[in-house]
């Protein structure tokens, strides 16, 4: 091909990925550059997006993950394809469980997909698993199905796991799975991804903090009306709200997650609001 490593699954173009020994792990050293219109389906097996030493980009350049070399220490100058997945057609993912490797990121750009199914999700230390939102809206919603396809095989059994390390995140996330486990420094987490201007952003002073489950903190005694309470109590569905002055704050988004059987939770799931800054009160968190 073009020598970049690079498989560009074009419009119209189907790349169906088999293999013979079902149930192997199979790590993917190319670059499938799955293009809209395009549809790549993974292999009955467990599918590794995984970091190599000739990686040219390194790590996720958003808010969660700072750019940093490999544990190989290089800066990256040796290949073309990065180690950040960015499909932008359809992945058909049922057959397959997900193994996001260290060091790598999976990412759902805004116009991708938003809902898929597997029969495992694995985010393993050092590894991203986020999807970009084009507004901020709780009607975009991340929708990740976990199912026991009864094929046995390594971790197929419908679970999710976030490792130590790992971050899976998304604004509005909700997750179906028969078990969901977040290891010791595995982190779900829709912090700051709410509303910047909510149904409980202060009305009139920039000072105070916004409202959720209660009314948002005063800096004085009276005075105008910080951020009023929303949402249900008993089924909160509502972003946190922000406060939008000089330096705007942001509230926490919205994290579903439904098991069959057990959630454990030994890291952290968070959709916290953003503190306040010099000019804008503290946001409110979001819903879990």
């Amino acid at each position: 091909g073009d020598r970049t490593s690079y498989l560009h699954i074009l419009n119209g173009h189907t790349v169906n990925f088999t293999r013979v020994e079902l149930f192997k792990r199979v790590n993917i050293s190319f670059y499938p550059a799955v293009r809209t219109g395009g549809l790549f389906i993974l292999p009955t097996a467990t599918v590794e997006w995984r970091y190599a030493s000739t990686l040219l980009n390194r790590y996720s350049t958003g808010s969660l993950l700072n750019q940093v070399s490999g544990p190989d220490g290089l800066n990256g100058n040796e290949m073309s394809f990065p180690n950040t997945m960015i499909p932008y057609g359809q992945i058909d993912y049922s057959r397959a469980h997900l193994l996001i490797g260290a060091y790598s990121v999976w990412r759902i750009p805004t116009n991708g997909q938003r809902s898929i199914t597997l029969s495992g999700l694995t985010v393993t230390d050092t590894a991203l698993f986020e999807t970009l939102s084009p507004s901020i809206s709780e009607s975009d919603i991340m929708s990740i199905t976990l199912i026991n396809d009864g094929r046995g095989g390594y971790r197929r059994t419908g679970i999710l796991t976030i490792e130590g390390g790992g971050i899976l995140t998304m604004p509005r996330l909700s997750v179906t799975a028969v078990n969901v486990t977040v290891d010791e420094a595995g982190t779900i987490t829709a912090t700051n991804l709410g509303f910047i201007s909510g149904p409980g952003s202060p009305p009139s002073n920039n000072s105070f903090g916004a409202g959720h489950g209660g009314p948002g903190g005063r800096t004085v005694v009276g005075g105008a009306n910080s951020g009023p309470a929303y949402n249900d109590a008993f089924w909160p569905l509502k972003f946190g709200s922000g406060v939008n002055g000089a330096s705007p704050t942001r509230g926490g988004g919205l994290i579903q997650i439904n098991c069959s059987e057990t959630l454990r939770v030994e890291g952290v799931i968070q959709a916290e609001g953003q503190a306040a800054t010099s000019t804008s009160g503290g946001a409110s968190g979001g819903s879990i």
